[in-house]
């Protein structure tokens, strides 16, 4: 078969052009971090940076970064050009010198964030996440007080919901793309994952989801249980040699609840 002619065509979205990054004058410190989290940068850190504290004006500090979530698949999905600039506080700042017991704190978004497109929690490129540190320029970007309601309150609460996830990139069964999975059970064919939640509402049931792969000529199993207790037993039919592309069988995803037993 011969390719005889193909018409492309393709939409652009008007994107405000840059000519230098911020990054093109100044003096920048970089760091990076890799769980997210609010941070706090003190004079010792900065230090340990080669950024002068004595000589910066603290008003002028300025964090940029984008966090550490992958880039969108889609090209039409909006992200940033460059570097933008985070909303911090420094604390003691308004002397105008960054004193020994002055520091610095901002939220800064690691790696381990769920991406909904790419269904996993990590980052398949990179494990850190790099933020720029600079006192060039103007006075930096602050994070703004709020005013406090004043009214009486409509709504009491004493639980939230939170969640954990075991998740590691270790095995690509195909040996090419983006899909990897972690641990493999072909040897040790029983592991053991803790997950520890402080004042566990014990009420309440607890959801788990798994996601598994199987790659075998022979019927697998496979099955989840809390201290010797089944709760959920899924099967992995053969592999079907008689199609090239079956390199394994589909990844199954299973969403269930249990009570949690201590």
């Amino acid at each position: 078969m011969q390719l005889d002619e193909l018409h492309l065509h393709l939409h652009f979205k008007n994107r405000q052009a840059i000519s230098n990054s911020v990054l093109a004058s100044g003096d920048w410190y970089r760091f990076y971090i890799q769980k997210s989290g609010v941070y706090k940068i003190d004079r010792s850190f900065l230090q340990s940076l080669g950024f002068d504290a004595s000589k910066a004006n603290p008003r002028r500090i300025k964090i940029y970064g984008n966090g550490g979530r992958m880039l969108p698949l889609p090209n039409d999905t909006y992200y940033p050009n460059d570097l933008t600039e985070n909303a911090i506080q420094v604390i003691g700042e308004n002397d105008g010198v960054f004193n020994n017991e002055d520091y610095i704190l901002f939220y800064a978004e690691g790696t381990d964030t769920w991406s909904s497109e790419n269904q996993t929690n990590l980052n398949l490129y990179d494990t850190k996440s790099y933020y720029y540190i600079t006192a060039s320029g103007d006075d930096g970007k602050r994070i703004q007080n709020l005013n406090q309601p004043i009214g009486n309150s409509t709504l009491e609460l004493n639980t939230f919901d939170d969640y954990q996830y075991h998740e590691i990139d270790q095995t690509n069964i195909v040996h090419l793309g983006r899909q990897w999975l972690g641990e493999s059970f072909d040897i040790n064919q029983e592991q053991e994952f803790s997950f520890n939640f402080p004042n566990l509402d014990t009420s309440i049931p607890v959801k788990i989801e798994a996601s598994t792969a199987s790659a075998s000529l022979t019927t697998t199993s496979f099955a989840i249980a809390s201290k010797r207790t089944e709760y959920r037993k899924y099967k992995f039919h053969t592999l079907n040699c008689r199609f090239r592309h079956e390199i394994y069988n589909r990844k199954t995803t299973s969403k269930y609840s249990i009570y949690w037993d201590r």
